[in-house]
């Protein structure tokens, strides 16, 4: 300003004035709650004469931090000043630029929002994309887990999650942490394992062995397994493993044999998988004998090894094992079995392998076995011949060609009705199965109600029904078999418990087994439909007793509203369960008491024994009390709940003297002294 007034006083005007360009129009900026919010605008003279003047900002939090500038070219800076706005404010106003006898206004918006946190995946803006992140980069996701960007995002997300993620936070920086929010935020499973199988034998350790074990994890997660082991013939490649040594869900842990420290005759060991909640254990059996028929009888083994092959085959039709995993284990195990027999039964487990290698993916060496048996079979009727043909047909699935091959095993079957092998062939190859499910559990149900319990019968029965819930309609001896066999084999899915829940609800009468079996289903699935048709149906068959207790109360916790529940529940106690009643089943009895007399005694002398103290329910019950009291003295009645309410009411209540009662033992001291007593 000096310098103008200067050169005015020597009659030197500034004529020209700058031509002012900005680089925008109006100014819109987001800003992000908590954060620091900062900007900029550019001013520039085309015509190459300095700007010198000032800008301020009308806006009170919005400052300009160069207000002053000089020259053909400036950089505005600006700031809001105050970082208390939150996500949805706006501040507006306008930069005011005054120089040289020109003035200019830019307007400005500023907007704030949440500033989610950024990943590979793009912007965290809620829990499902979280979620991705963790299952497709999970180191990714454990860092941004741990930053104070992810605090900032849950802070605007309900106070549960608030909570929950605030005592993992605090928590070391550990996976472990990260698994546990995900599964307390209802965003998955927790991870679990399973092993290729339950023990192992090994003969003739000549030299040091290594072997493994197939480990498969459940689901995407984290999971850390300590591994243990009890003997010292025997160690581990690794004694902790977590989800980082997975390849996809499978691991191979490689374990050692040491040939040295085996002593003579069997050497055990047990290894041991510990995860949270989860135990598992593999026995382990090595000896330097190869005579090892010396140790087991031949027939024990191969009864284990048959029970092996057909848990495997049970895991495979379950889903819970791989087609590799069931193809590789039953291969080794028929392996083993195939030395030890000669004959039929050799070539039975012949043509066995055979079809574990051709569903494994191994045609080539299938078909190596099924050469040599074509040649070795001379009975072209009999079940190895039908066994053989199915083989074919897994092998070459044209049309015209299993066709052909399936009514030649029709025809053996014939004539070997009582085979049910191959009609567990005809179960893969019969067309009108495929379009009828129904038919082909009615001809499973023929073969099991006719004796033939075999496993891989009801592994396909249960199968069946877990597939087409609907196909189980009543409780009759079939189904009760097959349910009962789905339970006790882990193969219960949900739609089956549904269904089982509705079938439940049309049953009249009570049987010891469809009430077993409603409540394994219910430990599996414990759904409130099911605990309810459960009650329905134990309240219909008037059943009490003191198997039945935990599942009245259990209702009555519910708040389940059924005619009889509560007088159900003290029926089924002991009479003289010392137990304080539920206050529920207190207050429901202060009112209407059909209780029969036992009963009621024994509710009565429950609310004195437990509620004496609590005045409310107590004065509720008191009259009643004594009313009962006199009317079962007049009828000369006495147990030990009797005894408990006389002392109460006519002794207690000040009617005789304390040291008195105390020498009275009888009803007839009582009656005499209440002047009662009409003999």
């Amino acid at each position: 300003m000096r310098k103008r007034i200067w050169r005015m006083s020597e009659d030197q005007f500034d004529v020209t004035r700058p031509q002012i360009t900005t680089e925008k129009d109006r100014i819109e900026l987001i800003g992000y709650a908590g954060e620091k919010t900062e900007g900029s605008f550019l001013l520039q003279s085309t015509n190459d004469v300095p700007m010198r003047g000032v800008c301020y900002s009308t806006h009170p939090y919005v400052t300009v931090l160069n207000p002053q500038f000089e020259g053909n070219e400036t950089m505005l800076r600006f700031a809001v000043i105050n970082t208390g706005f939150r996500e949805g404010d706006v501040i507006t106003g306008s930069f005011c630029v005054a120089m040289n006898q020109y003035e200019l206004r830019v307007p400005f918006t500023i907007s704030f929002a949440h500033r989610y946190p950024e990943s590979s995946l793009g912007s965290i803006e809620d829990l499902d994309t979280f979620t991705e992140l963790c299952r497709t980069h999970w180191n990714e996701a454990l860092k941004l887990f741990f930053s104070d960007s992810f605090w900032d995002f849950v802070r605007v997300s309900d106070i549960e999650l608030q909570l929950l993620y605030k005592g993992f936070r605090r928590a070391a920086y550990a996976s472990a942490n990260l698994e546990e929010f995900l599964i307390a935020a209802g965003k998955k499973e927790r991870v679990s394992f399973d092993l290729d199988v339950s023990d192992r034998i090994y003969y003739g350790v000549n030299e040091n062995q290594k072997e493994t074990f197939d480990i498969t994890k459940s689901t995407w997660g984290y999971i850390a397994i300590d591994v243990s082991c009890d003997a010292e013939f025997m160690t581990v490649e690794k004694e902790h493993i977590t989800s980082d040594f997975f390849v996809g869900s499978r691991l191979a842990l490689a374990f050692y044999i040491h040939k040295d420290r085996l002593h003579a005759g069997k050497n055990h060991a047990i290894v041991a998988f510990d995860a949270p909640g989860i135990h598992k254990e593999v026995h382990i059996m090595a000896t330097v004998d190869n005579e090892f028929n010396s140790f087991i009888p031949p027939s024990r083994l191969h009864k284990k090894r048959t029970l092996q092959l057909v848990s495997l085959y049970k895991e495979f039709r379950k889903d819970r094992i791989t087609t590799e995993q069931w193809s590789g284990g039953t291969v080794d195990l028929l392996d083993q079995m195939i030395e030890e027999e000669d004959g039929a039964q050799a070539d039975f487990y012949r043509l066995q392998k055979a079809q574990a290698l051709i569903v494994g993916g191994h045609k080539e060496e299938a078909l190596w076995i099924i050469q040599e048996l074509r040649r070795t079979i001379e009975d072209k009727k009999s079940m190895l011949w039908a066994f053989l043909l199915y083989l074919c047909t897994l092998i070459e699935t044209e049309e015209a060609y299993v066709d052909r091959l399936t009514r030649e095993i029709e025809l053996i079957f014939m004539e070997k009705e009582d085979d049910w092998r191959i009609f567990w062939f005809l179960l893969f190859l019969r067309k009108d199965y495929i379009d009828d499910t129904r038919r082909k559990l009615n001809d499973i149900r023929r073969w099991i109600m006719a004796g033939f319990e075999s496993p891989y019968l009801y592994i396909e029965a249960s199968y069946l029904l877990r597939q087409d819930a609907y196909l189980f309609t009543t409780f009759d001896d079939f189904f009760v078999k097959v349910i009962r066999w789905t339970l006790k084999n882990g193969n219960m899915n949900l739609n089956l418990s549904m269904q089982l829940e509705h079938v439940l609800e049309g049953e009249r009468d009570y049987r010891r087994e469809v009430f077993a079996i409603a409540t394994a289903a219910y430990s599996v699935y414990p759904t409130e439909e099911l605990l309810h048709n459960i009650i329905a149906y134990l309240l219909k068959s008037r059943k009490y007793g003191q198997k039945f207790v935990e599942w009245y109360a259990l209702a009555i916790e519910r708040g389940m509203n059924f005619t009889g529940l509560y007088e159900a529940y003290v029926l089924s106690l002991p009479i003289d369960a010392p137990d304080k009643l539920p206050e529920m089943v207190i207050l429901y009895f202060r009112y209407q008491n059909t209780l029969p007399i036992d009963r009621k005694a024994y509710v009565y002398a429950n609310v004195i024994t437990h509620y004496a103290k609590e005045l409310r329910i107590y004065e509720q019950y008191i009259r009643n009390i004594e009313g009962f009291a006199l009317e079962q003295m007049r009828r000369g009645r006495m147990d030990d709940n009797m005894a408990v309410i006389y002392r109460h009411i006519f002794f207690d209540r000040g009617v005789v003297d304390d040291d008195v009662a105390d020498a009275m033992s009888t009803l007839l001291f009582i009656r005499k002294l209440i002047c009662l007593d009409t003999d």
